[in-house]
């Protein structure tokens, strides 16, 4: 499995290089901002030799289309110019689809969106991956029937949110062949954003070892994303190889 680290500015994107990550995942506030990096993004990419991975911005409003369709569609289209200009081969997106709080004619007016935002990737040859936030897997449904093409990145720290039991299960179990990227962070649970520590592994309460055997049993070998501060990138590696061969041993 391939290990990298989440990237929110140049800065950050120099640490994973000297962690010795595979890969670093930029994280996009601001893509005309960051659109001018790309040149010293790629000298780090040549002086550590790791790939990139393309994160989306905030998703903004969930519940105003509106706002979604003039604002955030606009930067999805160039932050996927951008992902090209990587070489990055997949951009993951906050899309939030729950159903619990979204109503239902919002929620067909969402995946109008998404559709433009999946024909925007396609243009350029890249995959779209959905992260997880508080959804279940019912309320990824609709999203994967009318997009076959669509992936998913499952996020274990939020799938901790918003439930008894940890939702990866379900998604591995669900929706194996849709798991394209994974991000690893941990937490204490809870029910609020305000929950969503991205604490360093261990730190919290999430089990990742069974989580891990899961993903290894369906057959996941791709890539996996520490949501850690810069300073947490060495040491979440060394423990997540640690749990990745306990896994292999246990295969």
């Amino acid at each position: 499995m391939l290990i990298g680290g989440r990237a929110h500015s140049l800065k950050e994107a120099k640490h994973v290089g000297k962690a010795h990550l595979d890969f670093a995942e930029i994280n996009l506030f601001n893509p005309h901002h960051d659109f001018q990096e790309i040149p010293s993004l790629l000298k780090l990419k040549e002086k550590f030799n790791f790939f990139f991975i393309v994160h989306g911005p905030e998703e903004g409003n969930p519940f105003d289309c509106q706002e979604l369709k003039t604002r955030l569609l606009p930067q999805i289209e160039v932050l996927v110019d951008f992902a090209h200009e990587l070489d990055a081969k997949f951009i993951t997106i906050h899309f939030w689809l729950d159903q619990r709080f979204i109503k239902k004619t919002i929620l067909i007016e969402k995946l109008d969106i998404l559709e433009k935002m999946m024909s925007l990737a396609n243009k350029k040859g890249m995959k779209l991956c959905l992260e997880n936030l508080s959804e279940r897997t019912i309320d990824l449904e609709q999203a994967f029937h009318r997009f076959p093409e669509l992936g998913l990145t499952l996020d274990v720290g939020h799938s901790e949110l918003l439930t008894s039991k940890n939702t990866a299960y379900s998604f591995i179990e669900t929706y194996p062949e849709r798991i394209k990227h994974v991000h690893i962070h941990d937490n204490c649970g809870g029910s609020t954003p305000d929950d969503d520590l991205h604490l360093p592994l261990g730190e919290g309460t999430i089990a990742f070892e069974p989580i891990l055997q899961a993903l290894r049993k369906m057959g996941y070998d791709r890539t996996i994303t520490l949501e850690v501060a810069p300073e947490f990138f060495k040491a979440g590696k060394e423990k997540l190889v640690r749990m990745l061969n306990t896994c292999n041993a246990h295969r």
